[in-house]
């Protein structure tokens, strides 16, 4: 089986038997966004916008393929449930300032 990875971002993997490091995608799977500006709230006399988001089709993600399981953002894997072969990076590895090294695992996600 071979992990790739479809996220802009290298992503470093701390597993028990060592580290692995892939490189990010050039072609990052990517989820289309629609965003609707109409609403704002004032705060302390600065206007704030409130758009609505929406999300649609994901863009760059190839069939799927018994050798591969692909690496993608949380919200591509949560746009594609039925999709077996995505995981996302999870139980995340951060040094003491708070910034992100890597992860310990990687996650399917399933709608409840």
């Amino acid at each position: 089986m071979t992990l790739i990875n479809l996220t802009p971002h290298d992503i470093t993997i701390f597993a028990k038997e060592g580290t692995i490091v892939l490189p990010g995608s050039d072609k990052p799977a990517r989820l289309e966004e629609n965003t609707v500006y109409g609403w704002c709230v004032q705060h302390d006399g600065i206007e704030v916008k409130l758009p609505i988001v929406s999300y649609g089709q994901v863009f760059n993600i190839p069939d799927p393929d018994r050798t591969k399981q692909l690496i993608v953002s949380q919200m591509v894997a949560q746009a594609l449930p039925d999709r077996l072969d995505l995981f996302y990076p999870y139980d995340m590895v951060r040094d003491n300032k708070g910034v992100i090294l890597g992860c310990r695992s990687l996650a399917q996600w399933r709608a409840s």
